[in-house]
């Protein structure tokens, strides 16, 4: 039996069995990744539609996901590769410089692993960030942020910026709905990632279930810094509440009104003619990017009006990494 110090579930694995991730395996008393420098998923994306809106604005990345996570949120989205049997999903082999080579190859600006958490598949993550850094790209990920300590650490080292989902507020949704012990080690991780990368946040709201939590966790939030990017989005559940109604964008965005008073940045998305998606000046409420909603999870930036990462009405300073990137700048190299 051998424990697992990746997430905060600490597997105890036997022999020949695997942790809740499905990912690691005891092999001969050494943890093992099951399915080494392998992909489920590979595409390119509008950095906005991770959602990641402060840090190099515009700009094209290349998305990668594996299989498995160390939570089970029954809403899920992306179920079918987080939670189900590795077998009957498509793996294909992509070792870290080729992954690389392939951003290179389709113009992009950075490397993002989202769709399922990303500490199932630790040492991909952190070879292909090395591989990225040597090749001059930026990487970061989207977590759940229920790791240990240690290992928000090597993804803090690895990571240009990172989105953590802080799924609700409190001890009762993680274990009622997301299969966790604790929103601590969650709340925890946010405040170690602060400073240590450029951190932004998302929120699912399920209807009837953490609408309630939504002050709570903007004046968190608020209290660790008002210029984190907190993402506020419409969940269409799926997985074991398929049946469940979905989250009404009025009752949300009134709760948002008053959450405005403890975040400067708040983006409330995947409904039709949203018009919470652009960034204001927090001094002066200028606006200073403007984006607009392409259906779903697709976010579009029309307009970027910072000079040197600031309002150029008052001199405002938002917290915002990098300038714009236009898309349609981007070179390619040879395919080969």
């Amino acid at each position: 039996m051998i424990e697992c110090g990746i997430c905060e579930r600490r597997c105890q694995i036997a022999e020949g069995e695997y942790g809740y991730c499905n990912m690691y395996e005891n092999r001969g008393g050494r943890l093992e990744t099951r399915y080494p420098e392998h992909v489920s998923l590979l595409m390119v994306w509008r950095i906005e539609s991770l959602p990641v809106f402060h840090f190099y604005p515009g700009s094209r990345t290349l998305v990668f996901a594996t299989a498995g996570c160390n939570l089970d949120c029954h809403y899920c989205s992306n179920a079918y590769l987080a939670r189900g049997r590795l077998e009957d999903i498509y793996l294909m082999r992509l070792e870290p410089e080729k992954l690389v080579k392939r951003a290179r190859q389709t113009g992009c600006h950075n490397i993002a692993f989202a769709m399922n958490e990303p500490t199932v598949s630790i040492d991909y993550y952190l070879a292909v960030a090395e591989e990225a850094h040597a090749s001059g790209l930026p990487v970061g990920c989207l977590t759940n942020g229920y790791q240990t300590e240690a290992t928000a650490q090597r993804l803090a080292e690895a990571s240009d910026f990172i989105n953590v989902s802080v799924k609700g507020f409190d001890d009762h949704f993680y274990r009622e709905y997301v299969d966790g012990e604790s929103v601590a080690p969650v709340k925890r991780n946010v405040e170690y990632y602060h400073g240590r990368t450029h951190l932004e946040v998302t929120t699912p709201i399920i209807a009837g279930l953490n609408e309630d939590h939504i002050g709570r966790l903007a004046m968190w939030l608020g209290g660790i810094d008002t210029n984190i990017p907190w993402h506020v989005f419409r969940l269409l559940p799926e997985y074991k509440m398929a049946d469940r109604d979905y989250p009404d964008v009025r009752q949300i965005a009134n709760g948002l009104q008053e959450a405005g008073l403890f975040l400067n940045h708040i983006y409330f998305g995947n409904f039709a003619g949203s018009q919470w998606l652009s960034t204001y000046c927090p001094q002066c409420g200028r606006r200073l990017i403007e984006r607009v909603g392409l259906g779903g999870c697709g976010v579009k930036p029309v307009s970027f009006d910072l000079e040197d990462g600031a309002c150029p009405k008052c001199g405002g300073v938002l917290g915002i990494e990098g300038g714009w990137v236009d898309w349609d700048s981007a070179e390619t190299e040879e395919a080969v």
